[in-house]
């Protein structure tokens, strides 16, 4: 059965965390009413809670807060198992400035140069980009800091006319669990040109590539 809402306590008729009808909450509410009111003074004020408890707390699902900021996990490495990283950099503001030769060149050679992780497949969006990635060995540098590197490099590169606060401060990212997830994530992630109505065919996005090809070792 799914988890309730948190904050729920399973008396108002919410069925494991499924979004209640009217008839479930008028349903749960007899019965906690019911339940309350074997304990409860029978004065005034007693009824005042239990109409606050019934209206308020108990029939009100509470969701948790949307996640703003990432967060990073260390990518595990696993006996015979490749350890790929799907990873997602924006733009500052999310400014449309990266489907660009002279970025995409800038691109290149940071990752190039940067050579303690290995770029496999990319796509590079207007105001962000996708990539996947994988550590050349267990004692190469924090993801964190192989990407704040990329994205330095990539800024001084630029022709001053092109300079600025380019990037976001953060990324998203996420292991890859298996061969399947990677071809297809990467299968998805190239339509995104033709979802985003730049190209009728994802082959005719300029903005792509693959660096170096991954051959993901699945667990024997």
């Amino acid at each position: 059965m799914p988890a309730r809402p948190l904050g729920c306590l399973g008396l108002c008729g919410c069925p494991g965390g499924q979004p209640s009808t009217l008839g479930d909450r008028m349903e749960g509410r007899a019965s906690v009413y019911a339940w309350l009111r074997r304990d409860m003074p029978a004065r005034p004020l007693g009824g005042l809670i239990l109409s606050i408890l019934l209206n308020g707390v108990l029939l009100r699902p509470v969701t948790l807060p949307e996640r703003r900021q990432p967060i990073h996990l260390v990518p595990r490495e696993r006996r015979n198992t490749s350890s790929i990283v799907f990873l997602t950099v924006c733009t500052k503001g999310r400014k449309p400035v990266l489907a660009d030769e002279v970025i995409h060149q800038c691109l290149l050679d940071a990752w190039n140069l940067a050579d303690e992780w290995l770029v496999g497949r990319y796509v590079i969006m207007p105001d962000h980009l996708h990539l996947f990635c994988a550590s050349v060995t267990v004692e190469s540098c924090p993801l964190a800091r192989w990407v704040q590197f990329w994205k330095s490099r990539v800024t001084r590169d630029l022709p001053g006319q092109k300079r600025g606060q380019l990037w976001q401060s953060s990324y998203w990212d996420r292991q890859l669990r298996s061969s399947d997830s990677y071809s297809e994530k990467w299968n998805y992630v190239r339509e995104n040109p033709v979802r985003g109505g730049l190209v009728v065919r994802a082959k005719d996005w300029a903005y792509q590539g693959e660096i170096h090809p991954f051959r993901f070792r699945d667990s024997c």
